[in-house]
C-alpha cells in the first residue's frame, strides 16, 4: 500500500490540480468568452463603420453629381422661352430665317402642354422654302438655338417645276423643309 507521504502528495497533487481547474474555470474561462465577445463586437463596430463610410463616400458622390445635374438644370432653366417672351422668340426665328436666306412660315400652338412643374411646351410648326445648303444650316442654327427645342418630325420636299423645259445645270431648285416641333417655356404660375 501506500505510504502516507505518498498519499500526501497524490491528495496535495489532486487538490493543486482540482485549484488550477477552479482557477482556469471560475477565472480564465470567463476572461476567454469575454475577450471572443469584445472581438466579435470590434469585429461588428468596424464592419458598420466600414458600411457607413461607404455610405457617406456614395452620398458624397451622390451630392457632386447633384450638385453637377443642377448647375445643368438651372443653364437650361435660364434657357427656356419665359411665358410671356413668345413675341422675342418669333422674332429670333425670323431673324435666323432671313440671316440664312430661307422663307419660313411659323404657327406657335395656342396654349403650351404642361410637363412638370415650372415646365411646359408649346407647339411649334415650321416651314422653311430654300436651297439645300441654306436648308441644312437653317436646322443646325435651330440645334444650336438660345431656346431648347425638340424636333419631333421633319420633311424635305422639292418644289414642284412649273415650266416643261428642264432645269439648268448647276441652278439649284428650292426645297421645302416641313417641321414639327416643340418649343419649350418656363411655366412659373
Amino acid at each position: 500500500m501506500l505510504e502516507t507521504h505518498e498519499k500526501k502528495v497524490i491528495y496535495i497533487t489532486a487538490a493543486v490540480g482540482a485549484l488550477l481547474l477552479l482557477i482556469i474555470v471560475l477565472m480564465i474561462y470567463p476572461k476567454y468568452n469575454s475577450i471572443v465577445r469584445v472581438n466579435q463586437s470590434i469585429t461588428n463596430a468596424r464592419m458598420q463603420l466600414e458600411l457607413r463610410y461607404e455610405k457617406t463616400k456614395r452620398l458624397h458622390r451622390s451630392q457632386i453629381s447633384l450638385s453637377t445635374v443642377q448647375k445643368l438644370v438651372d443653364e437650361i432653366y435660364g434657357r427656356l422661352l419665359k411665358k410671356g417672351e413668345e413675341l422675342q422668340f418669333i422674332l429670333a426665328m425670323e431673324g435666323l430665317a432671313e440671316k440664312l436666306q430661307v422663307k419660313q412660315s411659323l404657327v406657335l400652338g395656342p396654349a403650351p402642354r404642361h410637363i412638370q412643374k415650372n415646365l411646359a411646351a408649346f407647339s411649334l410648326d415650321i416651314s422653311a422654302a430654300g436651297n439645300f445648303p441654306n436648308l441644312m444650316e437653317y436646322l443646325e442654327a435651330l440645334e444650336k438655338n438660345q431656346y431648347p427645342l425638340t424636333i419631333l418630325y421633319f420633311n424635305f420636299a422639292g418644289a414642284e417645276e412649273k415650266s416643261a423645259v428642264a432645269p439648268e445645270v448647276g441652278v439649284q431648285r428650292p426645297i421645302t423643309l416641313t417641321i414639327k416641333a416643340e418649343v419649350y417655356v418656363q411655366d412659373k404660375e
